[in-house]
């Protein structure tokens, strides 16, 4: 590799808030105009989390269409807006939904990139005053929309945010002996050290499980924060999805896929706390859709609301 590669995959790393470069997706940004951008993505391949799915593993998976927005998201502030890396990113809410007639039609195989074309509601002409945004993605496969997507994000100091958050305890919560881990096939994957979901009960006739995600995960560890971050609240809710239509309610899960995900993110999750995964809505619509509503709960405090729809294909 040549010293300007490294740089370049140096800067992709740091952009993209990433530690591996295996995790890293951004080939490519340029600037259409102020208020406009495109990236370009490679899609993965033989990858330990996105291709262990048991759900539709033909398909690109949305979790990575999720996790190339959230790239291109962090790479537009730090390379369009010249954002310090010391700066920290306040994810508000975010949400995905696929263009599903087009999505259904694609093969991960067929093409090796996807392009993403941004709109930001902020200019890059005030690149100098960015600490609020809103960023529109529309996600593309060999010219055709697959999904769009909208995040809303803030932008703090260092030291700010060092006033905001107080005394944090870094640590991730430990795992003890009597935790039962719900097996990898009932949450829509193969590999046991994807499954992230232990203690499964219904009390008070409202199903619940605990989210504990593993360190060695390097899909769900490589983008470290000092809380449980927004993919990986997600991707607990996901599983939580797929565990109650295949446990509960004894669906076959391998032909469903994610149509629609919205988050919102109340309060930091806290990597040192009992993170509960709540149901608190399910709904089964017609045409094989499912809507969840899930309340994330530490302390007996809501952290964040996760809606999901699943389809089947």
């Amino acid at each position: 590799m040549t010293m300007l590669n490294k740089k370049i995959a140096t800067d992709f790393k740091l952009f993209t808030h990433k530690t591996s470069l295996n995790e890293v997706f951004i080939k490519h940004m340029s600037i259409i105009d102020d208020n406009q951008l495109l990236v370009k993505l490679r899609i993965y391949n033989k990858h330990e989390n996105y291709d262990d799915v048991i759900t539709t593993p033909d398909l690109i998976n949305p979790m990575f269409r999720l996790e190339c927005c959230r790239q291109a998201e962090t790479y537009v502030a730090h390379s369009g807006f010249s954002l310090p890396l010391s700066f920290k990113f306040i994810l508000k809410s975010w949400s995905l939904t696929l263009s599903w007639e087009n999505y259904i039609k694609t093969k991960k195989a067929d093409h090796n990139e996807i392009c993403i074309h941004i709109q930001s509601d902020v200019s890059l002409a005030k690149r100098d005053k960015l600490r609020n945004n809103s960023y529109f993605f529309s996600i593309t496969y060999a010219g055709v929309v697959i999904g769009e997507a909208c995040f809303k994000v803030g932008y703090m100091r260092n030291e700010s945010y060092l006033k905001l958050r107080g005394q944090i305890t870094p640590d991730s919560l430990a795992k003890e002996n009597n935790n039962i881990k719900l097996p990898a096939k009932s949450l829509g994957y193969n590999a046991e050290n994807n499954a992230m979901l232990y203690n499964y009960r219904l009390h008070n006739q409202v199903h619940e499980t605990m989210l504990i995600v593993p360190e060695d995960n390097i899909t769900y560890s490589d983008h470290y924060q000092d809380h449980i971050t927004g993919f990986n609240l997600v991707e607990g809710t996901k599983q939580f999805c797929f565990f109650y239509l295949s446990q509960i309610q004894h669906y076959d899960i391998s032909t469903m896929c994610i149509a629609h995900i919205n988050s919102v993110f109340e309060h930091y999750t806290e990597n040192n706390l009992p993170t509960y995964l709540f149901l608190k809505h399910f709904e089964k619509r017609g045409n094989g859709e499912y809507e969840f509503i899930v309340s994330i709960m530490q302390e007996g405090k809501c952290k964040a609301l996760c809606t999901l729809q699943l389809k089947e294909v």
